[in-house]
């Protein structure tokens, strides 16, 4: 796993995120690994050969992924959110195996979520629809998928999160990226959800609908149908 670093951002959830490094150590203990820290609570342990980050509170999720990203020094990067948790299906040799056939984004399953899709604009209306756009190399291609990802360092770099975005970044990002990047989903390479939201976070985590408010405003979108077809105004994940 040479070629490969986990960025994981984090906020006021140690808990949650000593178990998702202690599992990576488990199953990949060479894996190099970059935790970027807004919030303010102190980590629970104070890993070694792990590039701990401190910065800014509530800086928010989009600054702390481009922050983290800018210290990748790898090929690729693997993106994680601190309430995951690596199981024996978390197989990343086979992601990577799927990204040296000429993909930008290879995504997994993040056990108990089903969002990859595409993306469609009708004037000020965007719609998530679920389907594809044909397949690369006997691998089906998507416009979007969660944010468990490995995707090719340079091509993040060079495709930022919007920093104001503290939260309701996800669609913004991916829709930046529509034609430009070859995405790709596989349901066999699984990761755990631990849905850790203590009543702390959630008074920082329940403020999606300012910031999707403000994402619909900078990208000119008046309504937005999610993929069962309903319109909808808040932000799901």
């Amino acid at each position: 796993m040479e070629n490969i670093t986990a960025i994981i951002t984090t906020f006021n959830r140690p808990q949650s995120l000593d178990k998702l490094v202690n599992s990576i150590i488990f199953y990949y203990p060479n894996l190099k690994i970059i935790i970027i820290d807004n919030g303010e609570k102190e980590p629970i342990t104070k890993y070694k050969n792990v590039d701990y980050y401190k910065i800014p509170f509530d800086s928010g999720l989009s600054f702390s992924r481009n922050y983290g990203v800018e210290r990748v020094k790898t090929k690729y990067a693997l993106l994680l959110d601190d309430d995951f948790e690596f199981t024996e299906n978390t197989k990343l040799e086979k992601m990577l195996e799927v990204a040296e056939k000429g993909f930008d984004f290879v995504g997994g399953n993040v056990e108990g979520l089903d969002y990859h899709g595409i993306l469609e604009r009708d004037g000020e209306t965007l719609r998530y629809i679920k389907g594809d756009r044909g397949e690369l190399n006997g691998y089906k291609m998507f416009d979007l998928i969660l944010n468990f990802f490995l995707a090719r360092t340079d091509v993040l770099k060079n495709n930022k999160w919007d920093n104001e975005l503290k939260l309701a970044e996800h669609t913004d990002f991916f829709l930046r990226l529509k034609g430009k990047a070859k995405i790709t989903y596989l349901d066999l390479i699984k990761i755990r959800h631990n849905h850790d939201r203590a009543p702390d976070y959630d008074n920082y985590r329940l403020r999606g609908q300012k910031f999707m408010k403000l994402f619909m405003e900078k990208n000119k979108i008046d309504k937005i149908i999610n993929y069962i077809g309903e319109e909808t105004e808040i932000y799901q994940l």
